[in-house]
């Protein structure tokens, strides 16, 4: 983490994420991070297997756009990046050059992600259980850092 925000380090926040047995998550970014520069952490807690982790897009924080661009810009709903072929289907029409890809590590209970707070992510729980993880998120201290009222886009946050 040092790596990526130096070495001084806040965690300001962490989220609880359970996920219903055969359910998707729509490809998105951290909601927070469109005002602040961050790193995610995705921690298997209960029921992660492989099938069941966070689906990464790897250099996907630099794409000119976000999933939720392609939303706010009208014609398109989260719906819409529920299905990866659609997503990358559609990555390869709007910007060819980037070859878009998906990775999806072999993540367990117990194990964890850690990635850039825009990095394009996603995941599905085709099991027939309960899947529950934590998200943590870190940015530097020099950052002002509110806590969102809502993951949604743009950010709902408190003005003091």
């Amino acid at each position: 983490m040092s790596h990526l925000l130096g070495e001084d380090i806040l965690q300001w926040g962490e989220i609880r994420f359970e996920q219903a047995p055969q359910s998707h998550l729509h490809w998105h970014t951290d909601t927070e991070y469109d005002y602040w520069s961050g790193v995610s952490v995705w921690l298997g807690v209960q029921n992660v297997t492989p099938d069941s982790a966070l689906k990464l897009m790897p250099c996907s924080d630099r794409f000119p756009r976000t999933p939720e661009d392609f939303q706010s810009s009208g014609g398109m709903s989260m719906a819409d990046f529920a299905c990866d072929e659609q997503v990358l289907s559609l990555l390869r029409r709007e910007m060819p050059d980037l070859e878009p890809r998906i990775v999806q590590p072999a993540v367990h209970d117990g194990e964890f992600l850690l990635f850039k707070g825009k990095l394009w992510h996603g995941s599905q729980n085709p099991s027939d259980t309960t899947r529950v993880a934590m998200g943590l998120r870190y940015a530097t201290p020099d950052r002002r850092v509110r806590t969102p009222f809502t993951c949604l886009h743009p950010v709902a946050a408190p003005t003091s």
